[in-house]
């Protein structure tokens, strides 16, 4: 089976280093730069709609399970709302209407530390340690100004509501009990717009989940991943 992680904003493909590790073994795993980002020498895209048929375009997508974070969430619904072809997908960090703060993008195109601040504020559960934070951190900080606020404009401006009706995939809806700029609350709201979605909620976790509760996040896409195979 194909696994293909999809990164957040200002973030690359090496925001999934712990899955490379835990998946590599027993799947075909994949997690790309988007343009612009990471290594990428692409020009980089200023909508989701856009990366998403990049990601059809570029990664081999057919009977694959497409794992999005956040951005890179609202990027694989794209593509499940067009493509039955996908074995299955995973969103983690998302909300039908991402919410951006008034101003940010471009506070964020001025000082990119402003989005460095922001995730390091609330992106993460109490007691995170500060190294997760800082590697986490490091991701954004190691983005172009432009990019970064480019990804924030493409983020705000997309509204999944019109794409959830036509997922037709299995699909995993996932979220960090403490994640403050998706909530569970938001969690919840896509969960029950897709049809037959799970939702795993993963305790003492936020946004980053995926590199806060390493072991209960990949365990619970494991199990996901077991039922797509039966």
């Amino acid at each position: 089976m194909r696994l293909v992680f999809v990164h957040a904003a200002g973030s690359s493909g090496d925001e999934w280093v712990q899955q490379r590790l835990a998946f590599s073994g027993a799947y075909e795993v994949a997690t790309p730069d988007l343009p612009g980002h990471g290594r990428s020498a692409e020009e980089p895209l200023r909508r989701i709609e856009d990366m998403a048929e990049w990601l059809e375009r570029t990664q081999d997508i057919a009977r694959a399970v497409l794992i999005g974070h956040s951005m890179g969430a609202a990027a694989a619904l794209g593509v499940a709302a067009r493509a039955i072809s996908l074995r299955g997908l995973v969103l983690i960090g998302a909300a039908l209407q991402p919410r951006v703060p008034e101003g940010f993008v471009e506070r964020v195109a001025l000082d990119p530390t402003v989005a460095v601040e922001r995730l390091a504020t609330n992106g993460f559960a109490r007691g995170t340690r500060m190294a997760v934070v800082e590697k986490a951190s490091a991701y954004l900080a190691r983005t172009d100004p432009n990019v970064l606020a480019a990804d924030f404009a493409a983020t705000a401006a997309f509204d999944a509501t019109a794409f959830v009706s036509r997922v037709r995939v299995p699909t995993l809806v996932v979220t960090g009990a403490e994640d403050r700029l998706t909530t569970v609350a938001d969690a919840e709201a896509l969960a029950r717009g897709i049809r037959g979605a799970e939702l795993a909620v993963i305790d003492g976790a936020g946004h980053m989940v995926m590199l806060e509760r390493p072991r209960e996040f990949d365990e619970r896409l494991e199990r996901f991943f077991r039922g797509l195979s039966g």
